[in-house]
């Protein structure tokens, strides 16, 4: 996921490579606060290469268990 961003090129298909962790990411909450900037360095890639930047890619934030949720607040303070 992160190779594209230090080489600054386009990748082929956007909504699979905006997600493509997501789901590794959602089993190792603990992830969730270092894998949020990752996406807001990708987010900046997609508008630079005039990709739109879909609200679902960071649907992996919208945190549903408590567990998880006490995880990422602890982290992120």
């Amino acid at each position: 996921m992160i190779h594209p961003l230090p080489v600054k090129e386009p990748i082929m298909n956007q909504d699979l490579f905006a997600t493509y962790a997501d789901k590794a990411i959602k089993n190792f909450s603990i992830m969730l606060p270092i894998y949020k900037k990752v996406k807001e360095i990708l987010k900046d890639c997609y508008k630079s290469w005039g990709y739109e930047w879909k609200k679902e890619y960071d649907d992996i934030f919208n945190i549903e268990s408590d567990s998880n949720k006490n995880i990422y607040l602890n982290i992120k303070r």
